[in-house]
């Protein structure tokens, strides 16, 4: 519902008052549906093929009853927690971002100026934000952002910046930090929750993006804490291929309203 026009709120008496049945309706939050997603994959729900290591801790085992973390870049960036096997939405992308570099900083700052906020780190990690930094680094460059030429604020820019990712140096670096602050994000959720059962990279974005994630600065960011750092790394991270959220709200269905 983010994405129509005008941004409509939707109750869940409207649901009922359209025809569905009354007491049976659950509405989720998208990333609450792609958790149970994760919690039907690890049931077995889904094959297990579809789920690869991004990272895999030396000498610490996967702990399958543990804490579990969702991250799903794409649009925007989502996030949410499966905790003692229930999923729980977070909102932690909404977190101010701090500078991952000098570069990073300078961003920061140009766009504190155009927005009159701080950015989040889903300003970063999304369609718009893609774009917006694509922008910002080729201002830095003195270049022109050549390939956003033509595109309007309503055209796919993000994908044509993200395609252009082999290129253009300046659109390989804007999708780089897309990843390394989606990785920062996914830090602060799992210094929070602990995620021993694993962090969950899903979503068409990172499927159609796997080649450049694993070598993008994702995991870089995600480890980057000079307290912690040893205990992240006891996270195991996987990437996740399967389509999550109508299995997740299949799954959902058959635990309940909470």
């Amino acid at each position: 519902m983010t994405n129509w026009a005008g941004n409509p709120v939707i109750r869940l008496r409207d649901l009922e008052a359209w025809g569905l049945p009354a007491g049976r309706i659950w509405m989720l939050n998208d990333l609450e549906a792609a958790a149970w997603g994760i919690v039907a994959l690890e049931e077995g729900a889904i094959p297990a093929r579809m789920k690869t290591v991004l990272f895999g801790p030396k000498g610490t085992a996967c702990d399958p009853a543990g804490n579990r973390v969702v991250l799903a870049p794409g649009t925007g960036l989502g996030t949410a927690s499966i905790i003692g096997g229930t999923p729980l939405p977070s909102e932690i992308q909404h977190a101010d971002a701090s500078p991952l570099d000098d570069r990073h900083a300078a961003l920061i700052a140009r766009f504190r100026r155009s927005r009159r906020r701080p950015p989040s780190w889903e300003d970063f990690a999304s369609g718009p934000g893609l774009a917006e930094t694509y922008r910002g680094l080729c201002a830095l460059d003195r270049v022109p952002p050549q390939v956003l030429a033509g595109k309007g604020q309503d055209e796919d820019a993000a994908g044509a910046v993200a395609r252009a990712a082999g290129s253009d140096p300046q659109a390989r670096e804007a999708l780089d930090l897309y990843y390394g602050c989606c990785g920062r994000a996914g830090q602060l959720l799992a210094l929070a929750v602990q995620p021993a059962a694993g962090v969950y990279l899903c979503g068409a974005n990172s499927t159609s993006n796997s080649a450049f994630i694993r070598r993008s600065r994702f995991l870089r960011e995600f480890h980057a804490n000079a307290a912690q750092g040893p205990l992240l790394r006891r996270f195991p991270v996987f990437l996740v291929g399967a389509d999550l959220n109508l299995r997740g709200g299949l799954r959902a269905c058959r635990a309940g309203p909470l």
